[in-house]
């Protein structure tokens, strides 16, 4: 039983990538015109409004409730995840554009090895920890060649700076978003409130910095295009939360984490991105990193009676 569920875990895995990479297609389409700030509430809304139904309904039926603690810790995943992390992103995206910024935010896959090894007592391996280097050495030479043919702006460390800051935010959101659904807190309901506190937090960061001016604004068609990410990234969130349900969240991540193989490859094929030999080996590198990390039985080195 525990087998076919860490299998259906993986199969939300898979989903999981599928989503993120349609959510990323469509801002790239959407392009980051948007005000950083008005795109991080359009992406979060579609996935809050699907979820409060889901979490009232089941209320109202099951008469399910929280305890008070929970109601702490899933709020600040909801800032770590929806404010925090996606802030930053939108913020790295503008200053150094995708090419730095996704390279840069996958950090979260090293992130949540070291935060599900800490906080939630899963285990780090010699293994793990050479995957993890693997994964440092492709994502340096992916930016650094992917760079290399672009014209940046002066800053371009800013936004790696945002980036990397915005994978530990993800990766801490994610370790918070796992302790309660440990403790059988319903997915709708973190995922409800989690939302639902970072998009407050969001509205009120923009009216004081920024004024209503913010919202009016806003292009209509920009912000429906946002829309339609927004709905891809809600699918993606909800999906990662099914498999964390089953799957370590050092095992579930770094494979996420991949997007940025298919960002590269899509962005070079069908946006006509800067693409080198140097940005297909750190794709390489980056790729054997996560399967590392993911701790292969290598049948040759049992035959051998040599231990993985």
């Amino acid at each position: 039983m525990d087998g076919q569920m860490r299998r259906s875990g993986w199969l939300w895995v898979i989903a999981t990538l599928i989503c993120f990479q349609a959510s990323d297609i469509s801002l790239r389409i959407a392009s980051v015109d948007t005000h950083f700030a008005v795109g991080t509430v359009l992406q979060a809304l579609p996935l809050m409004l699907i979820a409060l139904i889901v979490a009232v309904r089941r209320s109202l039926l099951s008469g399910d409730r929280i305890a008070g603690r929970s109601w702490g810790i899933i709020a600040g995943y909801g800032v770590l995840q929806f404010f925090t992390g996606n802030l930053l992103f939108y913020a790295a995206v503008q200053m150094g554009g995708l090419s730095i910024a996704s390279p840069s935010v996958q950090s979260q896959a090293i992130w949540a090895v070291v935060l599900g090894g800490v906080f939630l007592g899963e285990r780090i391996s010699r293994m793990m920890i050479y995957g993890i280097l693997l994964f440092i050495a492709g994502l340096v030479t992916m930016a650094g060649f992917k760079s290399a043919g672009l014209s940046l702006s002066g800053d371009w460390i800013w936004a790696i700076v945002c980036g990397v800051l915005g994978g530990l935010a993800w990766a801490g959101g994610s370790a918070l978003q796992r302790t309660q659904l440990r403790r059988g807190v319903p997915l709708s309901y973190i995922l409800a409130i989690g939302s639902a506190a970072g998009i407050l937090l969001l509205n009120l960061m923009i009216i004081l910095y920024y004024g209503t001016s913010a919202w009016q604004n806003t292009d209509l068609t920009g912000a429906v295009k946002v829309l339609a990410a927004g709905c891809f990234n809600g699918l993606a969130v909800a999906s990662v939360s099914q498999a964390l349900k089953t799957i370590e969240i050092s095992k579930v991540i770094p494979v996420i984490s991949l997007s940025i193989v298919f960002n590269t490859l899509v962005g070079g094929l069908v946006f006509n991105e800067y693409l080198n030999a140097g940005s297909i080996v750190g794709m390489l590198v980056l790729f054997l990193g996560v399967i590392i990390v993911q701790e292969p039985k290598f049948r040759f080195l049992k035959s051998g009676g040599v231990r993985a």
